[in-house]
């Protein structure tokens, strides 16, 4: 390949991507983490302070899933304004995405001690922003949402199983 067919190559990607600079990656991977960390202490305080008291008077099955939803889109919020600062391209779609890629996972870690949902939620968290935003540089709209919606469909699958 010579000079010319790499450079109309590399102007082809460049029409079709926007681009993300490694710190801002950086930037968008901390600040998923720092979300999951919300999701986290919210989920224990909402939980704990809110469902619980008001609305269970016996065993309250599910009370772990409602206070996740409820986290996360609190989380998502403070996600947002953060993604909005940081420059990111499309920070509703990343937020929303990586909200319902990861909806439930209040229920999945439910039972294993504090650290190990800590861990789980601030990762999941970073993987899920940055990969999001990573998938939403696509410049034409439709098909940046038809992989996004691919990947959330397949997170979700795969978190049934």
């Amino acid at each position: 390949m010579d000079d010319v067919e790499s450079s109309e190559l590399s102007n082809r990607w460049d029409n079709l991507l926007i681009e993300l600079q490694p710190q801002q990656l950086a930037q968008v991977v901390v600040l998923g983490a720092i979300t999951g960390l919300i999701v986290w202490i919210l989920t224990f305080l909402v939980k704990q302070a809110v469902i619980v008291p008001l609305f269970c008077s016996g065993a309250c099955t599910n009370a772990t899933d409602v206070a996740g939803i409820v986290a996360t889109v609190l989380a998502g919020a403070v996600g947002l304004m953060g993604l909005v600062r940081v420059g990111v391209y499309r920070p509703l779609m990343i937020v929303i995405a990586a909200a319902v890629a990861l909806g439930g996972l209040a229920g999945w870690v439910y039972g294993m001690a504090w650290y190990q949902t800590l861990f789980w939620s601030v990762a999941l968290y970073a993987i899920a922003y940055a990969a999001f935003a990573w998938f939403v540089r696509i410049r034409p709209l439709i098909p940046a949402l038809i992989v996004v919606v691919g990947v959330v469909i397949l997170a979700r699958v795969f978190a049934v199983l």
